[in-house]
């Protein structure tokens, strides 16, 4: 069995001067063996749907969150906007991408009235056969089958395979109870 290395002692690549408070503009790429370049432009996300919804978003937070409700935009201008202070007087402030993570669940239950994630999933993909492809190359990249060699404990398939994964994930997990059926996620879809 390899051992890993305790990511907590890993002397990880960085790009100097980032500012870890507003959204990136950069990324890096590995260029070879502990060789590292920046790249310009905001790496693409390997999740599904994400890359579609960025986009929304920034569109969204850039114009002062129109449609959002008094009690929302006070919570974000609070949370974002305004100075915070730990216990021991070190200033406090979110990180750009938790900033992004909490806008991103708001607009998307409160702004567009997302209930459902076959909802969105059908909102946010404008051909079934690229939604096909984008379930199967997750699906693939999660399992495993996406890079040679390595392989992910997965306890949850794709969305869209009908299936819930339950468990540690080791085994069969058909054998073992660990993965069934996926329940109706809204009364439309059960029909």
């Amino acid at each position: 069995m390899t051992e890993h290395p305790n990511v907590l002692e890993l002397d990880l690549p960085e790009i100097r001067d980032r500012n870890p408070y507003i959204r990136p503009c950069s990324h890096l790429v590995k260029a070879g063996v502990d060789r590292w370049e920046e790249v310009a432009g905001r790496r693409e996300s390997k999740t599904l749907l994400v890359n579609r919804i960025r986009p929304t978003v920034d569109a969204w937070r850039e114009a002062g969150y129109p449609g959002a409700s008094e009690t929302t935009r006070r919570l974000f201008q609070f949370w974002f906007e305004e100075d915070h202070l730990l216990q021991s007087g070190e200033p406090f402030r979110y990180y750009f991408c938790q900033r992004e993570a909490i806008e991103t669940l708001v607009f998307l239950y409160e702004i567009e009235q997302r209930r459902d994630a076959a909802d969105l999933v059908q909102a946010y993909f404008d051909s079934p056969d690229l939604l096909e492809l984008e379930i199967l190359t997750s699906s693939a990249v999660r399992h495993g089958r996406g890079y040679p060699g390595r392989r992910f404990d997965c306890r949850t398939p794709a969305p869209g395979t009908g299936i819930q994964g339950q468990g540690s994930g080791a085994g069969d997990p058909e054998a073992n109870g660990m993965v069934r059926p996926a329940p109706p996620t809204s009364p439309k879809r059960a029909q």
